[in-house]
């Protein structure tokens, strides 16, 4: 959700972004010498890559974690085994447009790394040690590759996607627009209870962003009841979305924080807004 939504919706809706930020990743790869056809193969996948990003940027370090249960997920589905692609020789692999899963593990972790709240560290190591368990033999675009500097270029896209001033985006970087605080661990913290529970939950200052990045923390602790806590999430969700005054009859173009406030008064009409009123009645 938040690599469609904080992605792939931000990044298309402005001019020219994808080529200034083309160039910035294929600058920062050459400049480090990485070869091994790594600033071509990430050039080809950046649309992905950087909702992949974005996604982190909106939601936290859960989206990371999310990211790699959906691929483990797949791989069981598919091999018998639930561990990150870490790309096959030719002809066999896939020309797809997203990165192996195996970068995207250390993309996740690398970009965890770069947010802004205290605990940004510790989960970037979770990420990244839980990628290592499943890294083996690396295959790009049917090519072999140093695992060391795949791992290396993942940390420079990250970098670089996080941090370049781009002109499209009035120089500022993607780091400066968007990031996850302390503030945003708090409202998630605070929402853990609610998600495995019916306790109300205290939605003040919340997004959806926040209820789903509860959701998948309180599923990954142990002896989670995931179903539940899926069905809470989706009730939260749908509570947020009956009061958002953005889904209501009234069209806001920039709903920001808006809230809806219902009141009821009278009012003394002129003598000449009655009789208008009642010709209006008359005639419908």
């Amino acid at each position: 959700m938040a690599h469609e939504t904080a992605g792939h919706d931000i990044t298309h809706a402005y001019t020219g972004l994808f080529h200034q930020l083309s160039r910035a990743v294929q600058d920062a790869l050459d400049k480090a010498e990485l070869n091994d056809g790594l600033p071509g193969y990430w050039s080809t996948r950046l649309d992905e890559t950087t909702s992949d990003v974005l996604g982190i940027l909106n939601m936290g370090p859960m989206v990371g974690l999310g990211v790699m249960g959906y691929f483990r997920a797949i791989s069981k589905l598919f091999t018998g085994e639930p561990k990150l692609n870490n790309g096959v020789p030719m002809p066999y692999y896939s020309r797809d447009s997203h990165p192996e899963d195996i970068l995207r593990g250390y993309l996740a972790a690398f970009t965890v790394k770069l947010l802004s709240f205290k605990g940004a560290d510790d989960w970037a190591e979770v990420i990244k040690s839980e990628t290592d368990k499943d890294l083996s033999t690396v295959y790009l675009e049917g090519n072999k590759v140093d695992p060391q500097k795949a791992i290396r270029s993942a940390e420079i896209v990250a970098s670089t996607i996080v941090g370049t001033k781009l002109e499209s985006l009035e120089n500022h970087s993607f780091g400066e627009i968007q990031n996850w605080l302390d503030y945003d661990e708090f409202i998630v913290q605070r929402l853990i209870p609610s998600v495995i529970s019916m306790s109300p939950p205290n939605l003040n200052g919340a997004y959806a962003a926040h209820v789903v990045a509860a959701s998948i923390e309180a599923a990954l602790s142990k002896n989670a009841d995931i179903q539940f806590i899926f069905r809470r999430m989706i009730n939260i969700l749908k509570s947020m979305h009956d009061k958002n005054p953005s889904w209501g009859p009234l069209f806001v173009k920039h709903p920001g924080n808006v809230s809806r406030h219902l009141f009821s008064g009278s009012f003394n009409y002129h003598p000449w807004q009655k009789r208008m009123m009642s010709n209006n009645a008359n005639q419908t």
